[in-house]
């Protein structure tokens, strides 16, 4: 304390206690531990299980880590057919949007439900079917090494996908 006289009119300097600061040390210290581990959580999604910036993209993340020639001759194989296989996906959607839709409708018309499920499963099949050809030229253009690398990836990525799925279904019982 400072020792002030009486009648100087000024107030003592107040000071928090030492245990107070030896408190925000200690909360400081577990407030920079949480972060730490929310941070490296996010770095090991990112990059351990493929959810980084370049994985977020599909099979053409992998495709721009092959060698440029190869990478070239996987895209050659790739670009004709984009166009088609993305209409096909948006199709594909569409009828399962509409599948949802019939289902939780009120009230519930069967002979409506049969129908777009049927088409729903029509779609699926020819984007299935347009698919078909192009992974296996695609896996004629890689070496031994790069086809390992992709089923990993895509090992990775089921997995990855297996855990959201067990996850957002947990959550949905709950």
């Amino acid at each position: 304390m400072t020792a002030v006289s009486e009648g100087s009119g000024q107030r003592p300097e107040r000071r928090a206690p030492r245990w107070m600061k030896i408190a925000l040390v200690v909360s400081l210290a577990f407030n920079l531990l949480a972060v730490g581990v929310v941070a490296r959580t996010a770095w090991h999604l990112r990059h351990q299980l493929g959810f980084g910036e370049a994985e977020s993209r599909g099979f053409q993340s992998f495709v721009r880590r092959l060698p440029a020639e190869r990478r070239d001759e996987v895209r050659a194989i790739i670009e004709p057919r984009r166009a088609m296989l993305r209409d096909l996906r948006r199709e594909m959607r569409e009828a399962r949007a509409k599948v949802r839709g019939l289902f939780v409708a009120e009230p519930f018309d069967a002979t409506a439900f049969r129908a777009a499920h049927a088409g729903m499963v029509a779609a699926e099949t020819r984007l299935r079917e347009a698919s078909q050809g192009v992974f296996p030229d695609i896996a004629e253009k890689l070496s031994a090494e790069d086809r390992r690398r992709l089923a990993d990836w895509r090992e990775r990525r089921q997995r990855w996908r297996e855990r959201w799925r067990r996850h957002r279904d947990r959550s949905e019982h709950e």
